[in-house]
């Protein structure tokens, strides 16, 4: 009796390994959601500071030949992307970028900048054990910051964002891991026309926190 108890055990082990070792097997689906950032604090001049994660509020102050000023700033910013695995592993998709930061000076009027991009994105994970994989990313994103004052838009700004990062996934069940990793991205700013066209580059890295969730393959969900 304690044999087949022992056996059953042993099975029921190896069934679970097999089924946490197919997350990421060629043909299933993978939605994250994670934490972003503009990469420069102050990109433009326009931005109030913002912490990695690019969720967070709280007061700035500037110092200019012995004058202060003070400003409340508030950040919110998320990356979402879909994917499918092409082989076991090895997973390609969408990845979207959003942030926006509202800015208001003690006694002045209200700044809103709001980061759209979008662009290719690339991820291979390595099997450690049957609850735990380690990643890395790459790819690229493009689009605008729109920048809004006083109720007025103002010109936008291109943008070109590209890196990557490294990350561990960890899964309590199956179909969804809770991530977290470094990114190191560079970015290219231009605003203007003509010769009053402005770039600007900056490269830098942040944390990177968020959540998997897998569905479809042979295995089903």
């Amino acid at each position: 009796m304690k044999k087949q108890q022992v056996s059953l055990f042993v099975a029921f082990l190896m069934f679970g390994a097999l089924e946490l070792g197919a997350q990421t097997e060629k043909g299933r689906f993978m939605l994250n959601l994670h934490s972003y950032a503009p990469i420069s604090p102050n990109a433009q001049g326009l931005l109030a500071p913002v912490n990695s994660l690019g969720i967070g509020f709280g007061t700035s102050t500037i110092k200019v030949d012995g004058f202060e000023s003070e400003a409340k700033f508030t950040n919110f910013g998320f990356n979402t992307s879909a994917h499918y695995f092409i082989v076991d592993n090895l997973s390609g998709g969408i990845n979207l970028n959003f942030f926006n930061q509202g800015v208001e000076p003690d006694g002045g009027e209200k700044l809103t900048s709001t980061w759209f991009l979008v662009g290719p994105e690339v991820r291979y994970y390595f099997d450690l054990n049957t609850a735990f994989k380690v990643y890395v990313k790459g790819g690229a994103s493009f689009g605008q910051a729109k920048f809004e004052f006083d109720g007025s838009d103002e010109d936008a700004t291109d943008l070109v964002q590209f890196g990557g990062g490294v990350g561990a996934a960890i899964f309590p069940t199956r179909n969804f891991s809770v991530n977290i990793g470094l990114n190191l991205n560079g970015l290219n700013t231009t605003s203007g026309e003509g010769s009053l066209e402005s770039t600007d580059n900056y490269f830098g890295g942040g944390l990177d926190v968020g959540f998997s969730v897998f569905f479809g393959g042979n295995r089903g969900e």
